[in-house]
This record gives C-alpha cells, sequence and structure tokens, in this order.
C-alpha cells in the first residue's frame, strides 16, 4: 500500500470464493496491469470483517493510479454475501480517481450490487455469459493460456 511497484502484472489470472475481494489495489499507487484476468464468487466474511465481496477493486484511500485494464471478466461477486453485507461490484473504483478505460474485451453479469462502480472505470460491457462455476473448472489450454469465455 502507497508504495512502489511500478510494472507489476498480473496476466491470466483467476480468483474466487475469497473473503472479500479478488483484486484488491486499495491504496495503491503505482499503476498496475491486469490483463486477461477473471473475478468471479467474492464474497464477504461471515464474521463482519467489513469486507466488501468484489471483483476487482482498484483503489482506495483516496489514492489515484490509473490501472492498465485488458480483457477482463467479474462474474456473481457478492452474490453469496448475506444481505447488508459487501458491495458485491464486479469493478470497483474505490476512490481512485483516475480514468481507468477497460480494452478489450471487458464483461460483467451477475454481480450483486453492479457492474461497474466508478465513472472512470470505462470499457465494460454489462452483458451475461458463463456462471461462475463453469468459468472456476474451465481447464487452460495448453499454453496454460484461459480459453475464450465465449467456449464456456
Amino acid at each position: 500500500e502507497n508504495t512502489g511497484g511500478t510494472g507489476n502484472v498480473f496476466r491470466g489470472c483467476r480468483a474466487w470464493e475469497n473473503s472479500d475481494d479478488g483484486f484488491d489495489f486499495y491504496g495503491w499507487g503505482s499503476p498496475i496491469t491486469v490483463d486477461n484476468c477473471w473475478v468471479m464468487s467474492q464474497s464477504t466474511t461471515l464474521y463482519g470483517s467489513q469486507s466488501n465481496g468484489n471483483g476487482f477493486k482498484l483503489g482506495g484511500n483516496s489514492v489515484n493510479a490509473a490501472h492498465v485494464l485488458k480483457n477482463l471478466y467479474a462474474v456473481g461477486n457478492g452474490a453469496n454475501a448475506k444481505s447488508g453485507d459487501g458491495n458485491g461490484n464486479g469493478f470497483e473504483a474505490n476512490s481512485n480517481g483516475a480514468a481507468m478505460p477497460c480494452s478489450g474485451t471487458c464483461g460483467a453479469w451477475g454481480n450483486k450490487t453492479a457492474a461497474v462502480h466508478g465513472s472512470n472505470i470505462t470499457g465494460v460491457t454489462v452483458t451475461s455469459g458463463p456462471t461462475a462455476a463453469k468459468m472456476i473448472a474451465a481447464p487452460r489450454a495448453a499454453d496454460g493460456s484461459l480459453p475464450a469465455i465465449g467456449g464456456l
């Protein structure tokens, strides 16, 4: 938080069933590249820790960083949270005011509260697609890449 890190890249990653957010860049002041990643079924804890259940949490603590977003999907986040718990947004700016366009194919569906929360996150299509369970179970290709979302 609030330290170096310029040049960090998440590529071809999946995050699911965490007790808070899938990717959490709270207070991160250096741009991070997130490319071809999926977040599914994030939730809140059972112990009242004020967790959010967001897919991609792209800021916090009023720190601005123009994260590089490419080919991302956020599905079913916060959906299993108890009423009143967490946000369950697919993409959450969380006080990061930097422009963060998502390039390539970026989609969100089935999230508890919103596909995108933050007008500075653009390029995400609110659509439909495979379930979180199918995305979790999808095998990687022989080269290690994630499969095409349309084929699930």
